[in-house]
Formats: structure tokens, C-alpha cells, sequence
């Protein structure tokens, strides 16, 4: 790793969100039910950074980040999860993000129908849950807008992203999504982007990429 780069993560690090957001309105969508194909197969929910399984350790960033919204996890029954997580999937399975996304808030909208607000972040980001709050920190008030969605640069996110439940419900209340890809799910929405930190975006595809991970988090 270059010297600039360690600059920049350390400065990264130090700038980890220390506050946390109170949004009973907020659900939260964590996508964890894709197969690691550049990570010889391996569960990617399973991986582990500091002995800490990656799932475990985004659920704990949620918790901390946004104590008062619910968060379901979407994946497969066979993921174990800590006592007392929501978990759903898609059916039939393996349907794409986006079909893992719609399951998600219909999930949490029929248990909890004063959400409002759905996020949407991936297990595969250690850090996803910060660029969540850096994301609704640099989009709010929300204003007219269907919600938010994350870049960096020019790279856009769409797996860190902020919708009105009103604009989904309208969009895809009953809408078969199974297969098409999460740009094209957000795309009839309203969706400006907003600059995140690269550091709370950057996620594990390759064995390169955890392991870096596991030398930073």
C-alpha cells in the first residue's frame, strides 16, 4: 500500500462518524445474499475482518449509527445470524440485487408501516453503515427528491442508497423485478447523488481486496 494511501485512510478513520442518527422512520435493507464467484465461492457474509464475521460487524455499525431504525438482513435461512435479526429472501432465490432490495422494504413496510425512509447497503463494505450516514448527512432535507444515492467521484453507489417508501410503493408495488439490475430498479426514481468518502465505500470482491481490508478496518 502506497504512503498516500495510508494518509488518506487514516484521515478516513478519523473522521468515522461519531454520532449517531435517531430515525424511527428508517428502515434498513442489508444486502447479503450474493455469492463471492471472485472469492472462490466463499460466503461473503461469513468473511471476517479482526475475528469479526463482516455481517456481524455491519449489523454492529447499524446498530450504533441508526439505534432506532429496523434493519433486515436479505439472505439465504442458511446464514446464521445473531438472536433476534429480521432475515428474509427473495423467492425463488439467487434473484438479483434488485429483486433482494424489493423484498427488503416490503418486508420491513409490512412490519413496521410507519417507515417512511429505506437505505439500502451491501455486507460486502465494512464500513457501509458510515457512508449511509454520510449520504443522509449531505442529502438532508431530502426535499422533493425520491431519495439519495451515494458516489464517489464519478462512481456511483447503487447499493448505498437513501428512497421514499411513497416513491417505491408507487413505482413497484406490485412490479416483478426478479433478474434486472439495481441501476435499473432506481432509475424511475428520483435519485440525486451525493459525494461520500471513498474509504466508508470501498468493499471486498477479490482476495486482494480483503485482504487490504483486513490490514485498514
Amino acid at each position: 500500500m502506497s504512503s498516500g494511501n495510508g494518509r488518506q485512510n487514516a484521515s478516513a478513520r478519523a473522521n468515522v462518524p461519531q454520532e449517531s442518527f435517531s430515525l424511527p422512520n428508517l428502515g434498513l435493507v442489508l444486502l447479503a445474499g450474493g455469492t463471492g464467484r471472485r472469492l472462490g465461492g466463499a460466503s461473503k457474509p461469513d468473511l471476517t475482518l479482526s475475528g469479526n464475521r463482516l455481517v456481524d460487524l455491519v449489523l454492529a455499525r447499524c446498530a450504533e449509527t441508526f439505534p432506532d431504525s429496523p434493519v433486515v438482513v436479505v439472505a439465504p435461512e442458511s446464514l446464521d445470524l445473531p438472536a433476534g435479526t429480521l432475515q428474509t429472501l427473495e423467492s425463488p432465490p439467487f434473484g438479483g440485487p434488485a429483486a433482494g432490495v424489493d423484498t427488503g422494504w416490503k418486508f420491513l413496510l409490512e412490519r413496521f408501516p410507519a417507515l417512511s425512509l429505506v437505505g439500502v447497503l451491501p455486507v460486502d463494505a465494512p464500513r457501509a453503515p458510515f457512508a449511509l450516514a454520510a449520504l443522509l448527512a449531505a442529502a438532508s432535507p431530502l426535499s422533493s427528491a425520491s431519495g439519495a444515492m451515494a458516489a464517489t467521484g464519478e462512481q456511483l453507489h447503487p447499493t448505498l442508497t437513501l428512497a421514499r417508501i411513497k416513491a417505491l410503493t408507487a413505482e413497484y408495488a406490485g412490479s416483478d423485478v426478479r433478474d434486472m439490475s439495481l441501476r435499473k430498479y432506481w432509475r424511475p426514481l428520483d435519485l440525486p447523488t451525493y459525494q461520500v468518502p471513498e474509504f466508508f465505500t470501498e468493499d471486498i470482491d477479490t482476495p486482494q481486496d480483503l485482504a487490504r481490508q483486513r490490514e485498514v478496518d
